[in-house]
């Protein structure tokens, strides 16, 4: 071997092991600075998702405060208690009529009266003042408007079977249900319950509002996520609330199954 060789072989190597080591570490810094880039954006993600739900979450027990303050017992007839419960939930509707735009109550008879806000003025009453049949449907205008002619839903709805009914019926506190598949919209909604005691202090009916979790899935589908990403709400039995992309119902058979 010529004495140039042997004076510039081990420099050659010596050159090409810094490079490699310099560029192994110029990976794991890199790798490192990515990992931390991407944990940050990931952490600042799920905050603003937390944020957006609690929005949703906040004023319910309020609009029950005001639909049914404490101490109110509960009516024998609905129909004879009419015009209060009128007033009392057209002010709950308009504490946070977004998302809370529905306030209603059904009680052990089967009765149920439910007001549902279109906008500022327009609104529908829910009724169902007998305890049986299907329920009828008002619309009016004002807090004190002139009811329509009702239009009488086809199908039987009896508060008593629905989920916001047996966990408030259950539970001595105010409480969230689970998300379930709403009974008129087909949307996936949350309830916020409180039972109310009639006035020998014995339970009568349930008093509730609706968190429709559709404004949580278009938020979800706002997010800004790299192709291959996907956010979801999930619940701890593994049910989704929401999800950036696709739908978190599917139609299938005329039903609308959560997936």
């Amino acid at each position: 071997m010529k004495l140039r060789t042997q004076l510039t072989l081990p420099f050659v190597v010596l050159v090409l092991l810094l490079a490699l080591l310099l560029g192994v570490l110029s990976y794991r810094a890199g790798k490192s600075a990515v990992d931390n880039l991407s944990g940050q954006l990931l952490f600042e993600t799920v905050n603003r998702i937390g944020q957006a739900v609690d929005r949703h979450v906040a004023g319910s027990a309020a609009v029950l405060e005001a639909a049914f303050p404490r101490g109110v017992p509960a009516p024998r007839s609905l129909q004879n208690d009419m015009a209060a419960l009128r007033t009392r939930f057209w002010l709950a509707t308009s504490v946070h009529r977004d998302p809370n735009n529905y306030a209603y109550y059904g009680d052990r008879h089967g009765q149920f009266f439910g007001l549902w806000r279109f906008s500022e003025t327009e609104a529908e009453l829910r009724l169902r003042p007998q305890g049986s049949g299907p329920r009828e449907i008002y619309r009016f205008s004002g807090i004190a408007g002139t009811l329509g002619t009702p239009a009488v839903e086809e199908r039987i709805f009896d508060p008593r079977e629905r989920p916001w009914y047996r966990a408030a019926q259950t539970s001595a506190a105010p409480t969230w249900t689970s998300v379930y598949i709403d009974f008129k919209t087909t949307e996936l909604v949350a309830t916020r319950t409180r039972r109310v005691n009639n006035a020998a202090g014995e339970f009568e009916g349930v008093v509730a509002t609706d968190l429709s979790l559709q404004q949580v899935n278009a938020f979800l589908q706002r997010l800004k996520l790299s192709a291959n990403g996907v956010a979801l709400v999930v619940e701890a039995d593994g049910n989704i609330i929401g999800v950036s992309r696709g739908p978190h119902l599917s139609a299938r058979e005329g039903k609308h199954p959560r997936l």
